[in-house]
C-alpha cells in the first residue's frame, strides 16, 4: 500500500482515551463467542510501547498474516504504519499453504512477521526441505499459544542468524501485555521460553485462589492490570463481573482481568507461562500440565506436531497423544518406540497410553490447535492383565483405595501410580487388617508390582505382631501418650504458657455463608473427635487427661467487620491473624481448640482456628477440614452428617501405646537406634554469620523456593529408575549439601512421620506424629547412586523402627543436653 498520494491532514474527529476502539469476538469455553470491547487508551498504549522498541526498523516490510477478526492484526497494521513501514497483504490460499507462503515471503522481501506457534512450526518444517537464501526475515513475533522451540524451529533460526524471535503474551481482553526477546545465540534457547516482562503501563500479578500475590517460583493465576484492559464483554454484564474484578493489592485497589492462565515469576523477573488452568488434568492423583508432555513429544525426530488430551471412557482415564509425523519415520513400531523414549524423559504417569496419527491437526481460524475437533481415539478397554487370583483381587482393591485409582492391573507398579512412603504405610496397615499377616514397608519397595506383592503376601509366614487397638471403657482413667507427656513436660517450664506449639489456621470462606450450619458443624466436629475437648489437669504433680462434656463446648464467636472501610477492615483482620496465632493455651483447664469468625461482607468471612499441638498434628488438620466440610454441607441442606462412626478415640490409642511399647518390643526399638546413632555428632556445624545463642528463641525467617517443572520431573524420573521415593532422592541431595557446608561426613536429619500404622487411626484427630533421625555416613569417593541406595536402606529401616517416640529415644540415648540446640539433629526435611 502506498499512502504518499493521500491527504496528510488529521481527520476532524475528537477522540477520548476511554472511547471504544473496537469489538473483537473471541471464542468462549461454552462455545458462545464473547465480544471484547477495547478502549482507545489500551491500543494507544500498546502501539506507543511497540514503536519504541529498538528492533522496529522504520523501513521494515511487514506481512499482514493475521485475519482482521483477530486482535494481532491491529498490531501488524498500525505498528507498521506508525513507523512508515510497508504492509504487504496475502491471500487466504497462500496464507494456509506453508510452501506457497515461504515463496511469497521471499518474493515480497518480508522482514517482519507475526505468526502463532503452530504456523511457525509448519513454516519451519517446510523450510527444512527448501531454499532459504532469499528470505529477508529480521524479526518474527509469535503469540497466541505457548511457544515450543522444536528442532525445526531451532533449525529455522540457525539458517537465519540475524533474525530475532520475540515471544509475546496477551489475551484478547488486553492485547499484548508481556514480551520476551530470545538471544541471537540459538544454542542457549530453552525448549519453553518465558513470556517475559510487562510492557509499559501494565502490571502483572500472580495470585492464588484468595487473590493474594504468590512469591517467585510459586504458580498462580496470571492477572492483568493497567492501561491495556478491555472495558467489558459486550452485553455480557455477568461475565464481565466474573472476569474483571477489583481486588486489594499492596494497599491499593486494582481492577484486574483474571486470565485463567497459570504462570509464575522467575528469579530473573521474567514470567514463565505454565498453561491454562483448565488444561491441567489430574490422573492417578497427579496434577499434569499437558503442554509439558507436548513439548517433550515435539523433540522426537519422527514427530512434527503433538497434542495431548485426557480421554475418559468407561470410568477409566488415560492420556492420549495426537501426532502429525514425518512419513518416512512412520513405522509400526513407532508407538512402542515413543513410549520407551518418553519414559527416559518423563515420569511414568505423564507417558500417554495411546497414540493417534493424523494427517493434520485441526486448527481454529486464528491458527491455534482446535482441541474440540480432535477425533475420539480407538482404544481397547483393557490396557493390562486383570487380577487373576483371590489375593490379587483383594490386594488390587486395597491399592486402588490407597492410591485413589479406578482399577489396578497385575503389572501396575505402586510407585509409578503415585505411591510413596506414607501411602506404603497405609497399604501395609490394610494388608495387615485384610490378610492377618505382618509385612514390613520394605516389602512394597522390593515387590512394587501387584502380582509380585501378592506372591509375597501368599508366602509370608507368621501372624500379626502388632495388636489391635481396643476401646477403653468410659470409667477407665485417661492417660497421656508418650508424645503428649513430653509436650506437657515442656509446657511446665513456661511461666505463662507459650505459643510455640500452637497450630493456627485462617480459612477464607467465599459465597453466602450459612452461619447456623457453620456453628452446628463445628459443634458436631467436637462431639465426633474427643481430642478437641481434651485438657490436661495436674494431680499430685502428674499430668492426667480429661475430656470435656459436650454441653461445655464453647460456641463460635462472631465478629462483624462489615461496616468498616476496606483499609480499616484489612488492618483489623491482620491484627486478628497476628494476635490469634499467639493465643496462649492453659493445658490444665482448656479449651485447647478455639474458633472465631470475622464477617467481612455478605459473601466473604474469615474462619480463625487455633489448637494446641498436644491434641493435634498436620495429618489431623486434613481430617478436620474433610469432616468439617462434610458436616457443613449436610447441615446447610437440613440433613445429618453421614460419615461412619469412629471405631476408636485418641485416648484409646494412648492406652494401647503405653501397654504395647514396653519390655522386649521397646528393647528391640532401642537397640536399633543405639546402633544406628552411635558415634554420630551431637551438633551439625553449619557456618553462620553470628554465634549460636545460649538458648534457642525459636524465631526465624521464611524463604520459599520451588523447583522448576523440568527439574521436578527429572527428580521423579530418577527416583523411579532407582526404585526409591522422591523424598529419598531429595534427602540424599540435602545430605550432600549439608556435608559440604559443614565439612562433616556424618549427617543426621530429622524427619516427621505420620506414625499412623493402624488403619483405625487414619480418621481421628490427635497427636500421633513422631520424628525419625535419619543418620547417614557419606564417603568421599561415593557415587550419588550408591549414596541414594544407602539412603533408601536407612529410610526403610527407620520406618520399620518408627514406633519408639522421639522423646523416649532421647531419654534412652542420653545425649548431652544444651538449651542452645535441639538434641540429635538440628535440621529437618519434611515430607509433604
Amino acid at each position: 500500500m502506498d499512502f504518499v498520494v493521500q491527504e496528510t491532514e488529521n481527520l476532524g474527529v475528537n477522540r477520548r482515551a476511554e472511547d471504544l476502539a473496537y469489538v473483537i469476538y473471541t471464542s468462549g469455553s461454552t462455545g458462545r463467542p464473547k465480544g471484547v470491547s477495547l478502549p482507545q487508551a489500551a491500543l494507544v498504549n500498546l502501539l506507543h510501547w511497540q514503536v519504541q522498541q529498538p528492533s522496529l526498523d522504520k523501513t521494515e516490510t511487514t506481512l499482514q498474516f493475521t485475519s482482521l477478526s483477530f486482535d494481532v492484526s491491529f498490531q501488524e497494521i498500525f505498528s507498521t504504519f506508525f513507523n512508515g513501514g510497508q504492509l504487504v497483504l496475502v491471500n487466504e490460499e497462500t496464507r494456509k499453504d506453508a510452501s506457497a507462503l515461504l515463496k511469497y515471503l521471499s518474493e515480497q522481501k518480508i522482514e517482519r512477521l507475526f505468526m502463532p506457534y503452530v504456523m511457525l512450526q509448519h513454516l519451519a518444517q517446510h523450510l527444512e526441505s527448501s531454499n532459504h537464501d532469499a528470505l529477508r526475515l529480521q524479526n518474527i513475533i509469535t503469540a497466541g499459544e505457548q511457544l515450543h522451540i522444536t528442532p525445526a524451529i531451532h533449525s529455522l533460526f540457525k539458517t537465519l542468524p540475524q533474525c530475532r524471535l520475540y515471544n509475546q503474551y496477551g489475551p484478547s481482553e488486553s492485547h499484548v501485555v508481556t514480551a520476551f526477546t530470545l538471544s541471537l545465540d540459538k544454542d542457549i534457547w530453552m525448549d519453553l521460553p518465558p513470556i517475559g516482562q510487562p510492557i509499559a503501563n501494565t502490571r502483572i500479578y500472580i495470585l492464588d485462589a484468595a487473590h493474594q500475590p504468590q512469591p517467585p517460583n510459586l504458580p498462580g493465576e496470571l492477572c492483568i492490570a493497567g492501561a491495556g484492559l478491555a472495558r467489558s464483554y459486550l452485553n455480557r454484564p455477568e461475565l464481565t463481573a466474573e472476569k474483571f474484578i477489583e481486588v486489594e493489592l499492596f494497599s491499593k485497589t486494582e481492577r484486574i482481568y483474571k486470565t485463567g492462565d497459570l504462570a509464575r515469576w522467575l528469579p530473573d523477573g521474567n514470567l514463565e507461562y505454565l498453561g491454562r488452568i483448565d488444561n491441567q488434568v489430574k490422573l492417578r492423583g497427579f496434577r499434569i500440565e499437558l503442554g509439558e508432555i507436548e513439548a517433550v513429544l515435539s523433540q522426537h525426530e519422527a514427530v512434527k506436531e503433538a497434542v495431548v488430551t485426557l480421554y475418559e471412557a468407561d470410568d477409566n482415564k488415560r492420556l492420549v497423544a495426537y501426532l502429525k509425523v514425518k512419513s518416512e519415520k512412520f513405522e509400526g513400531s513407532l508407538f512402542t518406540e515413543l513410549k520407551e523414549w518418553l519414559k527416559t524423559r518423563l515420569p511414568d504417569y505423564m507417558v500417554p497410553s495411546h497414540f493417534t496419527v493424523l494427517d493434520k491437526l485441526p486448527l481454529t481460524p486464528n491458527g491455534k490447535i482446535d482441541r474440540k475437533a480432535l477425533p475420539a481415539p480407538e482404544i481397547e478397554i483393557s490396557t493390562g492383565t486383570k487380577p487373576a487370583t483371590p489375593t490379587e483381587e483383594l490386594l488390587a482393591g486395597l491399592m486402588a483405595f490407597v492410591l485413589k485409582c479406578e482399577a489396578i492391573n497385575q503389572d501396575d507398579n505402586f510407585f509409578e501410580l503415585g505411591g510413596h512412603s506414607l501411602l506404603a504405610t497405609q497399604l501395609i496397615a490394610r494388608i495387615r487388617d485384610s490378610f492377618q499377616i505382618e509385612l514390613p514397608v520394605r516389602a512394597i519397595f522390593e515387590h512394587p508390582q501387584l502380582s509380585t506383592l501378592a506372591k509375597a503376601i501368599e508366602t509370608a509366614t507368621g501372624t500379626v505382631s502388632l495388636p489391635a487397638i481396643e476401646v477403653q471403657s468410659e470409667e477407665s482413667p485417661k492417660i497421656l501418650s508418650y508424645a503428649q507427656q513430653r509436650l506437657w513436660f515442656l509446657n511446665q517450664f513456661e511461666d505463662n504458657g507459650s505459643a510455640t506449639y500452637n497450630m493456627p489456621a485462617a480459612l477464607l470462606l467465599s459465597g453466602e455463608l450459612n452461619l447456623a450450619a457453620l456453628q452446628q458443624s463445628l459443634h458436631w466436629l467436637q462431639e465426633r473427635h474427643a481430642s478437641l475437648r481434651t485438657y490436661f489437669p495436674t494431680h499430685a504433680g502428674k499430668a492426667t487427661a480429661q475430656i470435656q462434656t459436650i454441653d461445655k463446648i464453647e460456641a463460635l464467636r462472631v465478629h462483624d467487620l462489615r461496616m468498616l472501610t476496606d483499609e480499616v477492615q484489612n488492618n483489623e483482620v491482620q491484627n486478628w491473624l497476628n494476635s490469634y496465632a499467639l493465643t496462649k493455651f492453659d493445658l490444665a483447664t482448656g479449651p485447647l481448640f478455639k474458633t472465631e469468625l470475622l464477617q467481612l461482607n455478605e459473601t466473604q468471612s474469615v474462619l480463625l482456628l487455633n489448637m494446641h499441638h498436644i491434641i493435634s498434628d498436620g495429618w489431623s488438620m486434613g481430617v478436620f477440614i474433610r469432616d468439617w466440610q462434610h458436616a457443613y454441607t449436610a447441615f446447610a441442606q437440613n440433613a445429618e452428617p453421614s460419615l461412619a462412626s469412629l471405631t476408636i478415640q485418641y485416648s484409646d490409642y494412648a492406652a494401647w501405646q503405653r501397654n504395647w511399647l514396653q519390655g522386649e518390643v521397646l528393647q528391640q526399638q532401642v537397640d536399633y537406634w543405639m546402633q544406628q546413632l552411635i558415634g554420630s555428632p551431637e551438633l551439625l556445624e553449619l557456618p553462620t554469620d553470628k554465634p549460636r545463642p545460649p538458648q534457642q528463641s525459636y524465631q526465624g525467617a521464611h524463604y520459599a523456593h520451588w523447583l522448576s517443572a523440568t527439574l521436578s520431573q527429572s527428580v521423579t524420573l530418577l527416583s523411579q529408575q532407582q526404585g526409591v521415593t522422591v523424598f529419598m532422592t531429595l534427602l540424599a541431595s540435602f545430605n550432600i549439601l549439608l556435608s559440604r557446608y559443614s565439612r562433616q561426613n556424618d549427617i543426621s536429619v530429622g524427619s516427621p512421620i505420620a506414625n499412623r500404622t493402624h488403619s483405625q487411626t487414619e480418621d481421628i484427630i490427635g497427636f500421633f506424629v513422631n520424628t525419625l533421625v535419619l543418620h547417614s555416613r557419606l564417603q568421599p569417593q561415593q557415587s550419588f547412586i550408591d549414596l541414594l541406595l544407602q539412603i533408601r536402606q536407612t529410610c526403610l529401616e527407620a520406618n520399620a523402627h518408627q514406633d519408639i517416640p522421639f522423646e523416649m529415644l532421647v531419654e534412652q540415648l542420653q545425649p548431652t543436653r544444651r538449651l542452645s540446640h535441639h538434641p540429635l539433629f538440628q535440621v529437618m526435611l519434611v515430607r509433604l
